[in-house]
């Protein structure tokens, strides 16, 4: 067991410092597969509620698995940094880095909630959608984070691990419930900037609570209707 190094108490990484020789060797990178939508603020969720439901004890069954590589111009704790502002780790994570890769897995979907907002923030819905669709088999989905901005806060996505400079963060999710579900929670489809058929984290919640809501949780929009 190896606990993430570079936490302050509660589980939450320390800000790093722009250090001197860090801030050039994690500069922005190109050749980016980032779409940025054309009209309006970061898409909104659509109708019926999109906050973290009140109900507890949902089985935390989602399963998140993430890699990235280690490189020694990179010091550990800064590819933890960078990784957390992808999925949040916290002290008693396993995080292992071995043979230069680092690596972590995690479970529940509210790991996730912070990638699905910073999606919609960075306004990059369409691109995630279309890289996980891509990724997809059965209800495994993966994409692909650019580390250096993930440091910095920012969520660009790549289509190759190459366009990423020092390797880029990995994200592989296992969902159990309705693969269609997820994709429309996570990454729904756009229009003129905002979300469309979106599914709620309630709905979510829900799919993965009950075999019998998962037949009757509308999931608006299929894979392969796009």
């Amino acid at each position: 067991m190896r606990n993430p190094r570079g936490f302050r108490q509660g589980g939450i990484p320390a800000v790093p410092r722009a250090e001197e020789g860090y801030r050039g060797a994690w500069g922005g990178g190109g050749g980016l597969a980032e779409e940025v939508l054309s009209e309006g603020g970061a898409p909104q969720e659509g109708r019926g509620g999109g906050g973290v439901p009140e109900e507890e004890g949902a089985p935390r069954r989602v399963v998140v698995e993430v890699e990235t590589p280690v490189f020694p111009s990179e010091g550990e704790n800064r590819v933890i940094r960078a990784v957390s502002s992808v999925v949040p780790l916290e002290e008693e994570d396993d995080v292992r880095v071995e043979g230069g890769l680092l690596r972590v897995r995690v479970e529940g979907y509210e790991r996730l909630l912070k990638l699905r907002e910073s999606l919609r923030r960075n306004r990059v819905l369409d691109t995630a959608r279309d890289l996980l669709i891509r990724s997809r088999r059965g209800g495994s989905f993966e994409i692909s984070v650019h580390k250096q901005a993930a440091f910095w806060g920012t969520i660009k996505l790549c289509e190759d691990d190459s366009e990423s400079p020092l390797g880029a963060i990995r994200v592989r999710i296992q969902y159990p419930g309705d693969p269609d579900v997820f994709l429309n929670w996570i990454a729904p489809r756009t229009r003129r900037g905002r979300a469309i058929r979106e599914v709620s984290t309630r709905q979510l919640v829900r799919d993965l609570s009950s075999e019998v809501y998962r037949q009757e949780v509308p999931c608006h929009h299929r894979v392969g209707e796009d």
